[in-house]
């Protein structure tokens, strides 16, 4: 009953019209349901990008950087679609984007994730002052979704950010690296902290230089994690 009278007073909207969904009861409109598309090859053997060239492994930026990570993957291209549909999320308080968003992740990449034999599911996470501002981490609500799907522990905790950064969309890519210098840490008070996490997925929601996962990834591998895999819902198109 608590149920339905929540959808009643507070209807779910479509993530990527915006409208009320239709029909009730779904997380996507039915005539919406095919709009937003995954990537296609050729995808950046490294950061997941979509690139030009069949004929390269790497984009541009990989290439010339030595990451972190060991792989990303990204769901979705960075288009008008998708930007509008995470700004919303991200910005408007469509919290009940989230679930949309986990479901597409665990449908189109669960057979891949079940192969890296993942310890636990991290979200990048967002300075305590903005996470008052907000009232959520976007990255964390997806990650929570995901975690029940995989059937994997979501380490919300585990990484935490510690300077309270200029927002990366105005930087760089050289500004973004330096922006993140020292950014990240780990909790000593997690209960993850004395617990050997040998393969880590980092959830975010956006790919864009790949400096937010390079900056995390480096603190969880100094902290002893062997290797960092990175799942995005949307990356921007590489050189």
């Amino acid at each position: 009953m608590l149920k339905i009278l929540t959808e009643l007073l507070y209807p779910k909207r479509c993530p990527v019209c915006d409208d009320i969904v239709l029909p009730k009861g779904g997380l996507v409109c039915d005539s919406c349901r095919d709009i937003l598309m995954p990537l296609h090859e050729p995808l950046c053997y490294k950061c997941g990008r979509q690139i030009t060239s069949t004929t390269l492994e790497f984009c541009e930026t990989c290439a010339k950087y030595d990451f972190n990570f060991d792989k990303a993957f990204s769901l979705w291209p960075y288009n008008d679609i998708s930007r509008t549909s995470l700004a919303r999320f991200k910005y408007k308080g469509r919290r009940e984007f989230a679930e949309y968003y986990a479901d597409k992740l665990y449908e189109h990449f669960e057979s891949l994730i079940s192969k890296l034999n993942i310890s636990v599911l991290v979200p990048v996470p967002i300075h305590q002052n903005r996470l008052i501002t907000r009232g959520y981490n976007q990255a964390n609500l997806i990650s929570d979704i995901l975690s029940k799907r995989l059937n994997l522990p979501n380490a919300s905790d585990y990484l935490i950010r510690i300077k309270n950064t200029e927002a990366q969309k105005d930087l760089d890519p050289v500004s973004r690296r330096k922006n993140l210098n020292n950014a990240f840490a780990i909790n000593q008070n997690s209960k993850y902290y004395n617990i050997h996490l040998k393969n880590i997925l980092l959830i975010d929601d956006i790919y864009t230089t790949g400096s937010t996962a390079d900056a995390c990834s480096k603190v969880l591998k100094d902290s002893g994690t062997e290797k960092v895999y990175v799942l995005c819902l949307a990356s921007v198109k590489a050189n």
